[in-house]
């Protein structure tokens, strides 16, 4: 019997798009979207794999929301419609599969007088001695920027 299963990574970028597009869903709601889990236990399997990785966490009674990281890793990951680079940009030559891996390559992009932070499963971008949560796609892009262009001059 053939497996139709998708690999792990693919489920992982479709529920990290689920809780994105739906905000904080409850267990019930995920396995009823996702049906290629053929038990509550393969679900919660996963989800817990995703919330030890730091991509979303759980906020009791069962309901599952997407952290800074976890949107970060989406919107970095190229998975249709979350893409932070331009349409007409050519897709990265390489894949990601691993969150550290991710992680190393965002610091290579951060100027030298900055750092990235994660810190209880959110991604914090700091520069002159402050901390910034990265929530939205540009966060990154324009903090890198000012951090790299401004930091250190008088205003």
């Amino acid at each position: 019997m053939a497996n139709n299963r998708t690999p792990l990574a693919v489920q992982e970028m479709q529920i990290l798009d689920y809780l994105k597009q739906n905000g904080e869903t409850h267990t019930d709601h995920l396995q009823a979207a996702f049906e290629e889990f053929e038990t509550r236990k393969q679900l919660s399997t996963a989800l817990g794999n995703m919330k030890q990785s730091g991509l979303i966490t759980k906020n009791n009674p069962g309901r599952w929301s997407l952290t800074g990281t976890g949107r970060v890793v989406l919107d970095l990951s190229g998975y249709p419609n979350n893409s932070l680079a331009p349409e007409a940009a050519e897709p990265e030559t390489h894949e990601v599969g691993d969150v550290l891996q991710l992680l190393e390559q965002l610091q290579d992009q951060v100027p030298e007088n900055a750092s990235l932070v994660v810190e209880r499963s959110e991604l914090f971008f700091v520069v002159a001695g402050q901390k910034f949560e990265i929530q939205l796609a540009g966060d990154f892009e324009a903090m890198s920027l000012v951090a790299d262009r401004y930091i250190g001059q008088v205003a």
